[in-house]
Order: C-alpha cells, then sequence, then structure tokens
C-alpha cells in the first residue's frame, strides 16, 4: 500500500500518468527551494521505495540526496558517513561527485578543515572524470562556494559565484548568487562594498525564489555589513530590527543551527543599539547555545554583546570574565585561518605527492618492462633521482618556512605583555631602538616618561593579586584611550609603565601627564563592590642629539621619578637631559 502511495506521489510530481521518469523526478529534487527541505525528504523516501528499478547512475543521486537530507538536518557525521558510503559504489558517478563534495560542505561546517579540503580534492577528481549535466553542475558549483567561504578562501569563492551566475539567471539561483556575494564581502571584511541596492536585490530574488533560508541570512549578513561599517542610521535600521523580529518564528521553524546562531547574535547586537540590554543580553547567550557549528565570527560578536552587557551595569567581575572568554574567542580565529591555511598546504602537498608517485611508478614500470632501453639510458634515471631529491627539498623548505612563521609569532610574543597586551620592557626598548635608529626622528621633539602606581604593593596584599591585575588592566584601558598621536608604551615591571611621545615639546607632555594623573586620582576602580582609590607618579626627560640611549633615557626619567615620590607621590616632575 505504501508503494503505491509513493507511485502516487511521483506521479504528481513527474506528470506522468504510466511511467516513473526517475530521471526527471531526480533532477526536480535539485531544483526543491531550501523552505521546502522536508518536501525534499519525501521525495527521496518515496523514490528509495524504487530503488531496484533504477540503474546505477540514478541509484547514485538518489543516495546522495538522502544525505543531503541528513545535513539539513544539522547530523552531520552522519551526512559524512552516508557519503563514504555513496562513494564506494559511485566513485565514477554524478552522484559520487555530489557527495564527495557534500562531505567537504560537512566537514567544513564542523571546523575539520584537514578533512573538508580532502574531501573537496576528492570531488574535483571525480569530476573532471564525468561530465556533469548543468542541472548537477549548478549544485555542485553552490556547494563549492559554500565550502571555500567556510574555509576563508574568498578569492576562490568569487570566481566560482561569477560562474554560477552565468549558468543560471532563475530568481533561485541569482538569489543564491547574491547570498554568496554579501557574505564573500562579509568574510573579506569589504563592508564598504555592501549598500542598501544589495539589499533590496537580494529579498527580492529570494522572496520570489521562496528561498527561506538565503533570504533570512542574506538578511542578517547584511545588517551585520551595515553595522561593521558605519553602525545604525535613523529610522532604517529599526524598521529592519522589527522585520528580522517578525522573521524569529520562521528562524526557528527552520531550525538549521547555522542560521539560528547568526541570528541570534545579530539580534544581540541590534537591540544593543536600540538600548534594549536586557533582550541583547539573552540573545546573545541563545548564541552560544549552538555548539556543533564551528564559525566564531558571530560568536565573538555575541560575546561583545555580554562584555558591554556587564560593563554598564558595573559588574566588573562577570564583565571581565566575558573579556577572557572574548580573547579565547579571538584567538581561535585566528587559530582557524592558520588552522585553514596549514591544512590547505598539507592537504595539497599530500595529492602533488600522490600524483608524482603514480607519475614515479608509471615512469618505473616503463624502464622495467624495456630493460635494454633502461642500460641505454642511465641519463634518465639520474634525472628521476635528482627530481625526488628536489621534491624532498621543496618539502623541508615548507618544514623551515612553517618553523620560521612559529617563530615570528613566539618572538611577537616575547615582545608583549601577557597580562595587558602593549609591550613589554624588550618591546620598548626594540621600538625605541628603531624610532632613533632607523627613522632618524627630531631628537628634541621625543619625550621619555616612566610610570610607577603608588603603594601598589599594599594592594596586592591587602586585598590579592587578582584585584592588582584587575587594577593593570582597567589602568591599561584607561590610559589607552587617552593615547595621542605618536605616542606608544610599554608595562616594564609589575605596576611600572614607559611611556614615548614622538614629536611633542616638554609642555605637551607634562600637561598629557598631569591629564592622567587626574584621570587615575579621580577614578573609582570597583573590584567585588569594594572601591580601590590608586594614585601614580610620572618622571619624564627629553631626547637630544647625542643621548638617544634607551638606558640614557631610562636613567634621566627614573630620577624624575624618585624625584616625584620623594615630593609625596602622585607628582609629574620633570628632569632635563644631562
Amino acid at each position: 500500500m505504501l508503494k503505491w502511495m509513493n507511485l502516487i506521489l511521483l506521479w504528481l510530481v513527474t506528470n506522468s500518468a504510466w511511467a516513473i521518469d526517475f530521471d526527471q523526478a531526480l533532477e526536480e529534487l535539485s531544483v526543491i527551494r531550501s523552505s521546502d527541505i522536508v518536501l525534499m525528504e519525501q521525495k527521496a523516501k518515496a523514490l528509495n521505495e524504487m530503488m531496484g528499478d533504477m540503474n546505477q547512475e540514478q541509484k547514485c543521486l538518489l543516495r546522495f540526496y538522502q544525505q543531503l537530507s541528513l545535513f539539513y538536518q544539522a547530523d552531520y557525521h552522519q551526512s559524512v558517513q552516508s557519503g563514504l558510503d555513496t562513494l564506494s559504489s559511485c566513485r565514477s558517478q554524478t552522484g559520487g561527485a555530489l557527495a564527495m563534495m557534500q562531505n567537504a560542505h560537512a566537514h567544513s561546517v564542523m571546523g575539520e578543515f584537514k578533512e573538508s579540503f580532502e574531501a573537496l580534492h576528492a570531488a574535483e577528481a571525480i569530476k573532471k572524470k564525468i561530465n556533469l549535466k548543468p542541472v548537477y553542475l549548478k549544485q555542485y558549483l553552490s556547494a563549492s562556494i559554500q565550502i571555500h567561504q567556510n574555509l576563508s578562501r574568498h578569492q576562490v569563492a568569487s570566481s566560482l559565484i561569477e560562474e554560477l551566475a552565468l549558468l543560471d539567471d532563475s530568481d533561485m539561483y541569482q538569489c543564491r548568487v547574491l547570498m554568496y556575494q554579501l557574505n564573500n564581502a562579509v568574510g573579506s571584511e569589504q563592508y564598504d562594498h555592501i549598500d542598501d541596492r544589495d539589499l533590496i536585490n537580494v529579498v527580492r530574488k529570494c522572496s520570489d525564489a521562496n528561498e527561506s533560508i538565503f533570504l533570512f541570512y542574506s538578511q542578517i549578513i547584511w545588517y551585520v555589513s551595515q553595522i561593521k561599517k558605519k553602525g545604525p542610521r535613523d529610522g532604517h535600521p529599526h524598521d529592519f530590527l522589527n522585520g528580522l523580529e517578525q522573521l524569529e518564528a520562521e528562524v526557528n521553524k527552520v531550525n538549521y543551527p547555522f542560521l539560528t546562531l547568526a541570528f541570534n547574535a545579530t539580534m544581540a547586537m541590534a537591540y544593543e543599539f536600540k538600548g534594549e540590554d536586557e533582550k541583547a543580553h539573552v540573545y546573545a547567550l541563545k548564541s552560544q547555545e549552538h555548539e556543533s557549528v564551528s564559525d566564531v565570527y558571530f560568536r565573538m560578536m555575541a560575546q561583545e554583546v555580554i562584555i558591554n552587557y556587564h560593563k554598564k551595569r558595573e559588574d566588573h567581575q562577570q564583565a571581565f570574565e566575558a573579556l577572557e572568554l572574548f580573547h579565547e574567542l579571538k584567538s581561535n580565529k585566528l587559530a582557524d585561518l592558520d588552522s585553514k591555511d596549514m591544512a590547505y598546504e598539507l592537504v595539497k602537498h599530500a595529492v602533488d605527492a600522490k600524483e608524482n608517485a603514480i607519475q614515479l611508478l608509471k615512469q618505473k614500470n616503463e624502464v622495467l618492462s624495456k630493460n635494454e632501453v633502461l642500460q641505454a639510458n642511465r641519463d634518465q634515471l639520474k634525472f628521476y633521482l635528482i627530481l625526488s631529491l628536489s621534491l624532498s627539498l621543496v618539502l623541508l623548505l615548507i618544514m623551515v618556512q612553517r618553523m620560521w612563521r612559529q617563530l615570528s609569532l613566539a618572538k611577537k610574543e616575547a615582545e608583549s605583555d601577557f597580562l595587558t597586551g602593549i609591550y613589554n620592557r624588550t618591546g620598548m626598548k626594540k621600538k625605541v631602538d628603531q624610532l632613533f635608529n632607523e627613522h632618524q626622528v627630531i631628537h628634541s621633539e621625543v619625550q621619555f616618561a616612566l610610570i610607577d602606581l603608588d603603594d601598589f604593593n599594599r594592594l596586592n596584599e591587602e586585598v590579592g593579586h587578582d584585584a592588582g591585575d584587575f587594577v593593570l588592566i582597567q589602568f591599561v584601558d584607561r590610559v589607552q584611550a587617552l593615547l595621542p598621536e605618536g605616542a606608544f608604551w610599554s608595562r616594564v615591571s609589575g605596576d611600572g609603565f614607559c611611556l614615548v611621545w614622538v614629536n611633542s615639546s616638554v609642555e605637551d607632555m607634562r600637561a598629557f601627564l598631569e591629564q592622567i594623573r587626574s584621570n587615575i586620582q579621580n577614578h573609582q576602580f570597583k573590584y567585588h563592590e569594594q572601591k580601590l582609590l590608586i594614585t601614580a607618579s610620572f618622571g619624564f626627560t627629553s631626547a637630544q642629539p647625542g643621548f638617544t640611549g634607551f638606558a640614557k633615557l631610562w636613567t634621566q626619567a627614573d630620577k624624575a621619578m624618585i624625584m616625584a615620590k620623594r615630593e609625596g607621590k602622585n607628582k609629574v616632575v620633570y628632569v632635563a637631559p644631562e
């Protein structure tokens, strides 16, 4: 009975009263809109009842759509396994190419970059051996674009978008093309390339095509681009927020984790700009619930909302913890980019090595089958030996390059203070040496100051080192916000700092240090509801021709600092260079 019901369903789909046209039924699965995912599942299930009547090519395509159904349900691991099962018997079929491309897509969403590149290369290898019909080529390109965007390869994605746009001018694929262009611009941080016309075009095309997921996501990334570019403008963003609120039920109904994460993070930002902090905080927390999605871009956006929420309520401990998580997410994002690059290089070299090995094996077989020719052509064997050694040398150079990159990163970390993020003493010395040795700065216009927090050890002993770290971070944030152009500074000891201002006079420096001193003196640092009062002492000097060494400047400024401490602390003292 069930089989007959499925036959009736497929008859309605294919408009054939006497026989099932499997090719047509499968092609129609490829153009089902994102808003009709359930319909695709139903049709695939109905066709599965008649798989025994299909040829091998048709069976492979049906298995791919069953795999795609698992992907849309966010069952990524099962989707990958289904793709591998399909590939075992469909490697030279259209369904095999699509299944392997879909595996690459699933791996990219889960953050498994090496596996994604491997599947991508495998899909491309299959595609080279077969001729994809246009209807499946469009589907193949669409998945490939999303994969390259997830892997931060936006330039490759851009060329694929152009190719897809030329293949089909229907509302369905023009909707996808416009959304991919928006996503590419946001992913590569080219916010100035996005304006209101892009939103109007993509909404019109996706609405006409009934492409709900692409419609929702394109609106989300457009709104993100506007905030990143110049913030909300009067009127329009609030109207757009009303539209987002109306989309919420539809987005939740789709239940697509990647879309839900992006939507909640965007809603959090939108409510924050409207001044509705409680709603912003709720949506920011919602966006952190989707752990199956690897992307950290929207997670960072939401985390910033959480930080601002706690800051406004002067809940500094919660804000501090949220800030630590934000830096962890930011580190993960940078690590993601490095991981993607490294994964691509590893897979690329593995593929190249495999192809070289196959080529060398073929050449070896030819040589073995022609033993007499081998004896007469020893020079050719030498060439293969040199080629092998050259390949080994290239691989060695790649390893050295990676080690050099890691050493460069370690060197950068060695010049930064781990707690505050500004220069440490090593970084400051190097910066000052560059200032005088490389840039030929006019020495009489450079001011050099030492800053020391008064009685800081007593704060650590009485309140605790955690409170001390909290005060240091807050102090750095406040001074960083006041730094004028041409000034840079560092943390040179536990509570000691060094500040250099290029192209400034003694009076400019004195006034600036007085501004910092007054700002810190009049500010109450709150740590766990405990109010902490902090003051600072300042000693500075000037650089003159022949008096440019870091050690000399330090010694002279330190004299001024000692005088400031002897005069009762919380002072700014200048000592002219000797």
